[in-house]
Parts: C-alpha cells; structure tokens; sequence
C-alpha cells in the first residue's frame, strides 16, 4: 500500500467516525449516513483490493 493510500484511508476513517458523530448528535439523518457509510466502506474495500 503506497504512502497515498495510507493517506487515503486515514481520512476515509476519520469521515467514517465523523458521520457517525453526525448522526449521534443528531445533525445527520441515519439514512443519510447509511449511505454515506456504505460508499465509504466500498471506498476503503478498494483500497484494500489494490494493495
């Protein structure tokens, strides 16, 4: 895994954490996160698959 995708997948992580945090205290709707969380999840699946 490049230094890039090391890069990549921290923040992804880090999106991940904050829209849950969003929905927790109520500023995102949990459909909204679902789908966020699923794209995001496809997102780092493919990081993996390329390393």
């Amino acid at each position: 895994m490049s230094e890039f995708d090391v890069i990549r997948r921290r923040l992804l992580l880090a999106e991940k954490r904050a829209v849950n945090e969003g929905m927790w205290k109520q500023i995102l709707s949990e459909e909204i996160v679902r789908s966020r969380i699923k794209t995001i999840d496809e997102q780092l699946l493919q990081l993996e698959d390329n390393s």
